[in-house]
């Protein structure tokens, strides 16, 4: 039996798929934060990401590497998406210039 068998992730999620708390707020967050050209929140990488590449329909900011939309200087995340991970028992950590990731406290 070698170490990609299957079986020995029998009962067990898979590292590319979200777990439920993570799909939960992928869905809060793209249904709050609605975008006709794609999801904001979505799992890559086995992190739950938010993109800052693409503004929501409604032209609010919700995380900036630059402040853009913040009117400041320095890297924000919206308030309430600060919520949404904190109610989850997550915070946000950059993952890059374009994207925050999920992770558990």
């Amino acid at each position: 039996m070698g170490y990609n068998d299957l079986s020995l992730n029998q009962g067990k999620q898979m590292a590319n798929e979200p777990t439920k708390k993570e799909q939960r707020l992928i869905d809060r967050i793209n249904k709050r934060w609605p975008c006709d050209y794609m999801d904001l929140a979505f799992f890559v990488d086995e992190v739950l990401t938010v993109t800052s590449e693409q503004p929501p329909d409604n032209g609010e900011a919700i995380c900036s590497y630059y402040g853009e939309g913040f009117g400041v200087p320095y890297p924000s995340i919206h308030e309430e998406l600060e919520a949404m991970a904190d109610k989850a028992g997550m915070y946000w950590e950059w993952r890059h210039a374009g994207g925050i990731g999920a992770y558990n406290k």
